[in-house]
């Protein structure tokens, strides 16, 4: 009856949207307004437009099988109006979040049938050891996540099955991005962290857990709390980045219906999310950007590359096709030359002063000077006689 009840209520309703408890009963005060706001911390995105972003965000409200709209509960069904266990019931059976950070996950226990995708089993234990083939797809693209000196173990969340997907996935956005070292290694900072990091319940809340036929736990949706900072300073170097292939730009093909001309950084991340619209998505990624911590969750806030930056000596910096700010700068044109001044009046306004003056003068000393024709006839006369 129980598996029943579930079965008739809609995923997003068994957690009041303003309940923000995570797994292991956690309550994130004031989670909606972060998710939610935007004009606030400039991503350009508020709660009215996130909720067009991701329909599923709209919880605590169910439909009953007359088509009659009904507020859910968290400890009803909504439907047959039978008592159920609330999330927050079922969590306090998990043991509570220790002092120090711990994974969320590690392994893959089930395989979505519709979508194929294999999602991650739950798991709050310490993170375990790499294997060599693990170390070579982490030194690919988390190089961050690797000990300075290369002979030291390695501890991740993640074993080297999940960090196959995680190549495929970074891989196939990389046909899009890779022509800006730049953007595809921002982008992989934070996909490296949330997937492997040992460090992982200090910036995710897991909110939704399901069981696999097996009866194993594997994580199903998620609260990844990350800086603006990273959102936007991602977007920014990537927002320029074009597809010669298709004469797009990239964010044209990874932005979902809004393309490049109408993206915005949260939109972009957002969808990046999303799973019920993203189909690469293998479970649900709520991006909840906020510069400061909330409750005991302290916001991801990976190193940004500016795109007209190198990532490394052997990556260069973007193009000026994809980066506008790797362009030449032309060279500043030269100063004008200093005025002509003279006794503190322009020049040239002097030199005409004086030329007119000097031609009015000889003039007038032709007129008067120089004796006329008839004149010099009389004289002529005169002295001829």
């Amino acid at each position: 009856m129980l598996a029943l009840a579930e079965a008739c209520i809609d995923p997003g309703t068994t957690r009041s949207g303003s309940d923000k408890a995570g797994y292991w009963g956690r309550k994130i005060p004031g989670a909606d307004q972060l998710v939610g706001t935007s004009n606030a911390n400039g991503l350009g995105i508020g709660k009215v437009e996130l909720e067009e972003v991701n329909p599923h965000l709209r919880r605590g409200r169910a439909e009953n099988h007359l088509g009659k709209t009904t507020p859910s509960s968290p400890d009803r069904d909504s439907n047959l109006d039978i008592p159920v266990l609330s999330s927050r019931a079922q969590h306090n059976k998990r043991p509570a979040v220790a002092d120090n950070y711990h994974c969320i996950w590690y392994g893959q226990c089930n395989t979505d049938t519709s979508t194929g995708h294999s999602q991650n089993c739950l798991y709050d234990g310490p993170a375990k050891p790499l294997d060599k083939i693990g170390k070579v797809i982490l030194q690919k693209w988390c190089p961050h996540l690797l000990p300075s000196t290369g002979d030291e173990p390695v501890s991740t969340c993640c074993d080297t099955k999940q960090l196959q997907n995680l190549d495929t996935s970074i891989t196939m956005a990389a046909g899009f991005i890779q022509r800006c070292p730049a953007c595809m290694r921002n982008l992989a900072r934070h996909l490296c962290d949330m997937t492997c990091s040992p460090s992982q319940s200090r910036f995710i809340n897991v909110t939704e857990v399901e069981k696999s036929k097996e009866g194993k736990e594997f994580v199903n949706a998620l609260e990844l709390y990350v800086t603006d900072t990273y959102i936007s300073g991602t977007y920014n170097s990537c927002k320029q980045v074009s597809v010669p292939s298709t004469g797009q730009l990239a964010l044209d093909l990874m932005c979902g219906d809004w393309g490049a001309s109408r993206c915005s950084p949260m939109k972009w991340f957002t969808f990046m999310g999303d799973a019920h619209n993203n189909p690469y998505t293998p479970f649900q990624i709520t991006y909840v950007p906020t510069n400061t911590p909330v409750a005991e969750f302290i916001p991801l806030d990976p190193v940004i590359t500016p795109c007209n930056e190198s990532v490394s000596a052997n990556l260069p910096a973007c193009s000026c096709l994809d980066c506008e700010v790797s362009c030449p700068v032309p060279p500043p044109e030269p100063a004008p030359a200093a005025p002509f001044i003279v006794l503190g009046i322009d020049g040239v306004e002097v030199i005409m002063v004086i030329l007119f003056v000097v031609g009015t003068i000889l003039f007038l000393l032709v007129v008067f000077c120089w004796p006329s024709g008839k004149n010099a006839i009389a004289e002529d006369r005169e002295i001829q006689v």
